[in-house]
């Protein structure tokens, strides 16, 4: 890490021009580490690099001391919005240490298996963690290989998906399966992308975790955690270990850097990030389940999974997406599985 140039003046990014005290009690308030008070010299923008480099700033405010002393103090880890530059190496480092301790224990994370890659993969799209693993052994219990989910019938492959919600991704799923059959397993991302329902996500995780590719899927997780820390929603990984770090990510991510109160405390990399001690606002909030089409879908495919439902009955614009989603058909005037 390099630590702060003794040449930086305070600085406050709010905006504001104006002074910072010794107790961090003024305005702004960033306290000061030569125990006196430092005139805010020039304000700069959120991301503007200042003293050749040595700070970056990040967040609302930061105050770099201006004389050697208090650095030498180390008085500054006071601060929680201090940042001293971490390299991608280091950061690396602290991450993988972390998971070879406190990473979680994923059935998933046992095989190289492209077919039970992407099973997983697929389903944790929308699916909580602990739901996904016990339905995923019991998927591959069921249908084992690619071949064996392309021979079975569309109808079985839905049912068993029931429960997962966003029950296309198991017609996507199957339709995957049978493009694999006939054209042999993908060995490039280009090539996983061109199966129904795998997108750039997707086909990165495949390749990370089934065919060794050194590259790291970046979900919300893993971009909240670089871009919070490094201030980038990409990393470049060390050679044969962007599996590795990529579930690191997903586990600080999923557990530790949460979307609205993150878990500072616990962060392997919270030493001088510059979002430490921050709340957020949800980036989206998510309608109402309860009236919604989401519980119309699933609420009339469960009713065809019991018998054939009169398409009198149904909503038609329901109907219509469910029929181009593949997850029902018409025959006659009843709704039936595919």
């Amino acid at each position: 890490m390099q630590l702060l140039p003794t040449e930086t003046r305070a600085i406050d990014v709010r905006g504001q021009r104006g002074t910072a005290d010794a107790n961090g009690s003024g305005d702004p308030q960033v306290g000061d580490l030569t125990g006196g008070t430092e005139t805010v010299d020039r304000v700069l923008t959120d991301a503007e690099v200042v003293s050749g480099g040595d700070l970056v700033m990040r967040g609302e405010w930061v105050i770099a001391c201006p004389c050697s002393h208090g650095v030498r103090t180390g008085r500054w880890r006071r601060y929680d919005r201090w940042w001293m530059r971490m390299s991608e190496e280091e950061f690396t480092d602290a991450l993988l240490a972390w998971y070879q301790e406190f990473g979680r224990d994923l059935p998933w994370r046992y095989t190289r298996d492209p077919y039970a890659v992407l099973v997983s993969e697929v389903m944790l799209q929308q699916t909580q963690v602990e739901r996904v693993r016990v339905r995923w052994t019991t998927w591959l219990d069921r249908w084992p290989t690619f071949q064996a989910l392309a021979a079975a019938p569309l109808r079985e492959v839905i049912a068993a998906w029931s429960g997962l919600g966003y029950n296309r991704r198991a017609v996507a799923l199957h339709r995957a399966a049978a493009q694999v059959v006939a054209e042999g397993v993908p060995s490039t991302m280009a090539g996983w992308r061109r199966l129904p329902g795998v997108g750039p996500y997707t086909a990165g995780a495949v390749a990370a975790f089934a065919l060794g590719a050194d590259v790291i899927p970046v979900d919300v997780n893993v971009a909240r955690v670089l871009e919070r820390r490094l201030g980038t929603p990409a990393i470049e990984p060390p050679p044969g270990r962007a599996a590795t770090l990529t579930q690191a990510l997903f586990d600080v991510g999923a557990t530790i850097c949460l979307a609205r109160v993150p878990r500072c405390g616990a962060c392997p990399v919270a030493d001088g990030c510059p979002s430490r001690g921050r709340h957020y606002e949800p980036l989206r909030k998510q309608g109402r389940f309860e009236g919604s089409r989401r519980q119309a879908r699933g609420q009339l495919l469960r009713d065809v999974q019991t018998g054939a439902v009169p398409v009198a009955d149904a909503d038609p614009a329901i109907l219509a997406g469910m029929l181009a989603d593949g997850l029902v058909a018409v025959s006659g005037d009843r709704i039936t599985l595919p």
